[in-house]
């Protein structure tokens, strides 16, 4: 979550801090878009507006339908996304101008560490999250002001038909 103040969106009622502390735990990973209603309507209730920071085409459907469109009808709270090619830079200059418009954003993973150092994030508040959600992030994935909600791996493979004998070796 990035930390600040926004220069153009506010929030009746809860705090932004809680409200945006709440919507990064709904967001961060789809099991929490499983939670019951009446638990989010419980925990989460409030009105407004949360500017999250996504890749657009098919990855911004598809977590606005699996994400966004539940979290918004279990609280209240509307979710606009803004589309752009890297979360990074734009982040970095919010924090430098002291001007913060987004309240989530997806962080390739290199990047993270420099900008927790900077201080650029505001701590995760998992006492917010249902026990299914918890049980959907293992511990390692939980960090203190991020939650890890995209991974990938690299394959290597190579053709045994094109190598005699043993395989590449390095």
């Amino acid at each position: 979550m990035i930390k600040g103040e926004s220069g153009n969106h506010s929030v009746s009622g809860p705090s932004r801090r809680l409200v945006l502390q709440s919507t990064a735990t709904l967001l961060s990973l789809p099991i929490i878009a499983n939670s019951t209603a009446a638990w989010a309507q419980e925990k989460l209730a409030g009105s407004g507006e949360v500017v999250v920071f996504s890749y657009g085409g098919s990855f911004t459907e598809g977590v606005r339908r699996s994400v966004y469109e539940p979290f918004t009808k279990a609280t209240g709270i509307k979710v606009v996304d803004v589309v752009a090619d890297l979360a990074e830079p734009q982040v970095k200059a919010m924090h430098q101008a002291g001007r913060v418009d987004w309240g989530i954003a997806y962080v390739e993973a290199e990047a993270y560490p420099a900008m927790h150092k900077a201080g650029m994030f505001e701590p995760m508040d998992y006492s917010l999250w249902d026990q299914e959600a918890l049980e959907g992030a293992p511990p390692h994935t939980r960090l203190k002001d991020a939650v890890m909600g995209l991974a990938s791996a690299t394959v290597l493979a190579y053709d045994q038909r094109l190598f005699s004998g043993t395989g590449p070796q390095d």
